[in-house]
């Protein structure tokens, strides 16, 4: 494989992006957008790099309401490390 795209579960965020940066693979992950912050997670994006895409709304992943949250990709591949992406989502009808 040369990507890896997931939704991992909230409660392992950090083993999933810890996992993905020691694989040594680009990544994109549909994380909560809490998960730009926290000390371990800081230290691994200054140590790795980290791109990340921030949603004008909340991602509404059941088709009836959206989420309470805010989701956000965050990605690591060449070109995308350091940079904040703002991205429209289609209102669905």
């Amino acid at each position: 494989y040369d990507i890896i795209v997931t939704n991992p579960p909230y409660s392992d965020k950090d083993a999933f992006i810890e996992r993905c940066y020691e694989l040594k693979k680009d990544f994109a992950l549909l994380l909560p957008m809490t998960a730009e912050a926290g000390v371990n997670r800081v230290r691994m994006y200054r140590q790795h790099g980290i791109g990340v895409i921030v949603f004008d709304r909340r991602v509404n992943y059941t088709a009836k309401n959206a989420n309470w949250f805010y989701s956000v990709w965050m990605c690591h591949w060449e070109g995308i490390d350091g940079k904040i992406f703002f991205e429209t989502l289609r209102k669905e009808k």
